[in-house]
């Protein structure tokens, strides 16, 4: 199987299966307004994209349905789709990576010690650009630090 699709259809699971097992008022509370609207976005695209594919539609509605019980066989077909269809797998990764969070941090300092510039707990998806700069010495710094991140 397609390494890249296989990656892209774990991606959108990351962001579906959230949104599908919890409430919307839950999936707010813990993600954001944003994150639900976004999400919401996605799993209509793939409704919109997939239309035509009377197996991938139903084991998608089957999805919102039952996530546990048909999260793999959604995965199985959309990486399938995904390493088939060119033109979906560029759509599909294209708004994943114009809706998934971007930070830009820098950190500019004359000097410093034991300074950080970023921890991340557990982000899945998104860009993350870390820069730090000192003029004279910076001493024991991070630019990053993670626990999971992809």
């Amino acid at each position: 199987m397609d390494q890249v699709a296989i990656n892209i259809a774990a991606n959108v699971m990351t962001s579906l299966l959230p949104f599908i097992t919890k409430g919307a008022d839950e999936f707010i509370g813990k993600f954001g307004e944003d994150a639900y609207e976004k999400t919401k976005k996605l799993l209509s695209t793939l409704r919109h994209k997939l239309a035509k594919d009377e197996n991938a539609t139903s084991t998608l509605k089957l999805l919102e349905q039952k996530p546990q019980t048909f999260r793999s066989a959604f995965e199985e077909i959309l990486q399938e789709k995904l390493a088939e269809d060119e033109g979906l797998r560029a759509d599909i990764s294209n708004f994943l990576q114009k809706e998934a969070p971007y930070l830009e941090l820098i950190q500019m300092t004359e000097e410093g010690k034991n300074l950080r510039v970023l921890k991340v707990r557990d982000m899945r998806g998104g860009t993350i650009k870390a820069k730090q700069e000192a003029t004279k010495r910076l001493e024991d710094s991070t630019v990053a630090e993670f626990d999971t991140l992809g």
